[in-house]
């Protein structure tokens, strides 16, 4: 985790965020997706909203959005990175 590896690791400004992955800790600065509990199975990957598969809660409404935008940044780097 970013906080516990590398206390040189920078944390974003007030009020602004990383999108992280589930790796990473849910604590100030950091927006990670919702996770599943063994009572509750919460969606993430885009794949599982793919046919029609609509969120069923807003926990899987923002799951959805931070999956397309993680996609996004990912395909963002694979682009720089070709240059």
């Amino acid at each position: 985790m970013a906080q516990e590896s590398d206390p040189e690791f920078p944390l974003p400004p007030m009020e602004k965020y990383y999108v992280v992955d589930s790796s990473y800790p849910n604590m100030q600065g950091f927006l990670d997706p919702y996770k599943s509990s063994r009572n509750n199975v919460v969606k993430y990957h885009m794949s599982q909203f793919n046919y029609g598969r609509a969120p069923r809660n807003k926990e899987e409404l923002f799951n959805r959005y931070h999956a397309s935008l993680r996609s996004v940044i990912e395909r963002t780097f694979g682009v720089w990175k070709k240059k």
